[in-house]
């Protein structure tokens, strides 16, 4: 998947700042509301819980990738948050404190339609490296155009 037509500068966030998972969700799926790629906040941010119960998204550099299937998702989207310096601590099991998240927001009539644009978001995540030098940007348009030149 090209990340060039996933990764849209107004669903960047950079300077992000919760106490909470479910408060890192609800400003990750604030832009997803904003597009009209869903209809309900609440509902979508349910189904994210609940697929984080299931299983964390953290990953041990910390990034974490929250992704749900919901009936309230009207297309496939993406949004990309860059934590404050401290990070955030998404999963209280774990001791990662999260700077970077990609939350990927899935329709049920589409059910795989999020494999490649997650499967390529692990790739890029899975390299500290990339991860370090993505966290240091200060604005959504460099952050975007950065993510957006990544293939693979």
């Amino acid at each position: 998947m090209d990340l060039k037509k996933v990764v849209k500068v107004e669903n960047v966030i950079v300077g992000l700042s919760a106490d909470s998972q479910e408060e890192t969700l609800k400003l990750l799926i604030e832009p997803f509301l904003k597009e009209g790629a869903i209809l309900d906040q609440d509902v979508f941010l349910k189904d994210l819980l609940e697929r984080e119960d299931q299983i964390s998204t953290v990953i041990e550099n910390g990034v974490a990738i929250p992704h749900a299937r919901s009936l309230t998702v009207q297309r496939l989207s993406l949004s990309v948050g860059i934590a404050n310096d401290d990070g955030i601590q998404f999963n209280l099991d774990s001791e990662i404190k999260c700077k970077l998240f990609f939350c990927i927001a899935v329709p049920v009539f589409a059910p795989t339609s999020h494999i490649s644009l997650l499967q390529q978001l692990a790739t890029f995540a899975h390299n500290v490296k990339r991860v370090e030098k993505i966290i240091q940007y200060k604005t959504a348009g460099g952050l975007s155009k950065a993510l957006g030149a990544f293939k693979g």
